[in-house]
């Protein structure tokens, strides 16, 4: 079996990152929403990775 597994790169890493507290805190989703999608989808991505790997 070969499995394609597409995981982009999201922009954050390229750019200077927030502390990892800032990230930890709710508030920031609602000003860095783009961060925070950023999050999510790397989080996915992770999960889905996780499966195929098991």
């Amino acid at each position: 079996r070969r499995y394609v597994v597409v995981v982009p790169v999201p922009p954050a890493e390229l750019a200077p990152v927030d502390p990892p507290a800032q990230l930890a805190s709710v508030e920031p989703c609602n000003r860095h929403y783009f961060t925070c999608g950023i999050f999510i989808v790397n989080l996915l991505s992770g999960i889905i990775i996780m499966k195929i790997v098991k």
